[in-house]
């Protein structure tokens, strides 16, 4: 194309039938038209014009959906796979959620109190029994101590989970910012609480200690009972019984009479005069790296990403923002909560949630025994990734700032599995022929199998233990010359694995005896390729 110059060429090593493999081409110039893409296949150069008109070289991001559209996820993002999610606020002072099969979101405490017909978990009483029928939700604010609050210990946790990337709730739907939100609102831990700027103490130590680490800010786009929202105000069902951001002040549900909405200052309007202005503080002030939205509504999102987008460019930092901002065309992933997918997608995705079988906050009514479990964090992750996935894995502290004990024990399990085998997780991509299939033992057992590459090599992930002997009937790009090796294993030499087979007939691999002694949660072979 006239105007273009390749710089760096892109390599693909191995492509088979069914799969296909994105790759970066380094080039400088701009032009719009169609490309000629020069393909050289085992020193047969072929000649393939793109037929669809390509805008080439870099331009400004507009507001303009058409622009937005553009954007994607970075390669940071497709490369991390494994983040930490942050519920904390004045909500995990009365931490409440019940317990299973009755439980639901301890950070809502506030509106399923204020909204009895869609209360499933005796919130309402549990507030009268436990604060009494004058207690007004703001007065959890002085609770809310972050007395023995580390942001060091935090992000040691985080790094030592083997996570790249965090995403803390910067401010929830009850508008109590962790943040230093300087003219919009004095509703804040600096201004109540702890009295100290939360989200920045955080940032600071992970920027000191874990520089690598990615930061992230969720950030909730209404404010259930701020009444400035009043004019975007929503339900997502008619009635009582269905979740709602209604921008109205809440009633004390025993009194009858207003909650107060502490530290708020009025606005003209909500959008331009706090939400807008805030997503820009979390973005320029605190340097985040993914704007991490909830609940949609009525938004300024268009101005803000185009602006965003522009300005990070600006400093060389690639920056990502979820699909719950409100307009679909400036999602760079998507966020499925509590769920996952049973195939591989084409778009990113990001799911979603917490070591709390169904809260993100703390929750005290959670058993010791009912969190998420090492050998889950570690198998679910493996299955996402395979299927073009995230994990975004949450943890919800105490008022004041300590974390359960279950939750940093089995994140720290978790986290010396994945720090060991972490090369067929991170930085790999999607094996497009298929995410899974099952492996039969030696035994005749059936272990699940998952799939990951990178372009130099192949994983093969069981989420069982394969034993000794396992088949694998699955058209994997294994190759005569090519090695398969233990990934793991004891740790101390690299081990090749007898095989055979082929991609129409299946492979049998046979581990050396005694090769997965101590190992647990997921068994990772290799494919080496040749050439």
């Amino acid at each position: 194309m006239p105007g273009i110059r390749t710089l760096e060429p892109a390599n693909v090593k191995r492509l088979c039938p069914g799969d296909q493999k994105r790759v970066n081409i380094g080039i400088n110039g701009t032009a719009n038209g169609t490309a000629t893409v020069i393909l050289n296949y085992t020193h047969s150069i072929q000649h393939q014009t793109y037929p669809h008109p390509l805008s080439l070289g870099l331009t400004e991001w507009t507001s303009d959906l058409s622009s937005l559209s553009q954007h994607e996820s970075p390669e940071w993002f497709d490369d991390a796979k494994f983040g930490i999610m942050i519920h904390w606020g004045p909500y995990s002072v009365p931490g409440w959620g019940n317990s299973t099969p009755y439980e639901s979101y301890a950070e809502w405490f506030w509106w399923y109190t204020t909204h009895r017909a869609a209360d499933k978990s005796d919130t309402y009483d549990y507030r009268l029994r436990t604060f009494g029928p004058t207690w007004n939700y703001d007065d959890s604010f002085p609770s809310f101590t972050a007395a023995n609050f580390s942001p060091k210990a935090w992000v040691d946790l985080i790094s030592a989970s083997g996570a790249k990337y965090f995403v803390l709730t910067t401010k929830h739907h009850d508008g109590f910012a962790l943040f230093d939100t300087q003219n919009t609102t004095n509703r804040s831990s600096l201004h109540y609480g702890p009295h100290r700027d939360l989200v920045s103490e955080l940032f600071t130590a992970s920027s000191i200690h874990h520089p690598t680490l990615k930061r992230g800010t969720y950030f909730s786009l209404p404010e259930w009972f701020n009444p400035d929202f009043g004019p975007y105000g929503f339900a997502e069902l008619p009635g009582n019984t269905s979740t709602s951001w209604p921008g109205i002040i809440a009633r004390n549900p025993y009194t009858g009479l207003n909650e107060p909405y502490t530290g708020r200052i009025p606005v003209t309007d909500f959008i331009t005069d706090v939400m807008v202005p805030q997503m820009t503080i979390l973005a320029h002030n605190y340097s985040t790296d993914i704007m991490w939205c909830d609940c949609g509504a009525a938004n300024g999102t268009a101005s803000f990403a185009s602006e965003w987008f522009n300005s990070a460019r600006a400093d060389n930092r690639q920056v990502a923002i979820n699909s719950r901002c409100g307009v679909a065309e400036v999602s760079d992933f998507d966020t499925p909560e509590y769920a996952t997918f049973s195939s591989a997608q084409l778009r990113k995705w990001e799911s979603n949630m917490g070591m709390d079988p169904y809260s993100y906050g703390f929750n005290r009514a959670t058993a010791e025994r009912s969190y998420m479990n090492a050998s889950t964090v570690v198998r679910d992750l493996v299955d996402m990734v395979s299927k073009n996935g995230n994990f975004l894995l949450d943890v919800g502290p105490r008022a004041d700032g300590s974390i359960v004990e279950r939750e940093e024990r089995e994140l720290r399990r978790a986290g010396e599995w994945i720090r060991g085998h972490g090369e067929a997780v991170f930085g790999t991509r999607v094996w497009w022929v298929r995410s899974e299939a099952v492996g039969v033992t030696g035994d005749g057992g059936d272990v699940g199998v998952r799939f990951t590459q990178t372009n130099e090599a192949f994983y093969l992930l069981f989420l069982g233990d394969p034993g000794k002997k396992v088949f694998v009937d699955a058209s994997v790009p294994l190759l005569r010359g090519d090695r398969v090796v233990v990934v793991g294993g004891d740790g101390e030499r690299e081990v090749e694995v007898e095989w055979e087979g082929s991609a129409t007939e299946g492979f049998t691999f046979r581990v050396p005896e005694g090769v997965w002694d101590g190992e647990e949660f997921c068994w990772v072979l290799k494919i080496v390729y040749l050439a």
